[in-house]
């Protein structure tokens, strides 16, 4: 973790420093961005995303790809309770579960309204 004194302007990187390992994302804007993990899957999806040569539909799937991947990993922030089941094979199984319901929110991008859902 960084510390600024007074009077110092605080370091700014962009996501591209995070993900490549340059700096932290402590080093960020935020202190409670949390960044998912740089592997080979995140990587070919933005290399898709990023590529001027990529097709629309493409774009919309691997972008929707990569969203359910944020998604999945701000899941695992949420807070949770212990909860036991019984299987349907008639087994104990001690799981998890949400203590508070969550909801999500579409942000609608530019373009969106022109495909179907």
């Amino acid at each position: 973790m960084s510390v600024i004194s007074a009077g110092t302007p605080p370091r700014l990187h962009s996501l591209d420093h995070i993900m490549e390992g340059q700096c932290s994302p402590e080093e960020f804007i935020h202190p409670s961005l949390r960044v998912i993990p740089n592997t080979n899957q995140v990587r070919w999806l933005q290399t898709i995303l990023r590529n001027k040569d990529t097709e629309h539909g493409d774009f919309v799937f691997h972008a929707d790809r990569l969203i359910r991947l944020v998604i999945e990993e701000a899941l695992n922030f949420l807070p949770t309770s212990d909860k036991n089941i019984v299987t349907p094979g008639g087994s104990k199984y001690e799981g998890k579960c949400f203590q508070k319901g969550s909801c999500g929110v579409s942000l609608v991008r530019s373009g969106t309204y022109r495909t179907t859902s």
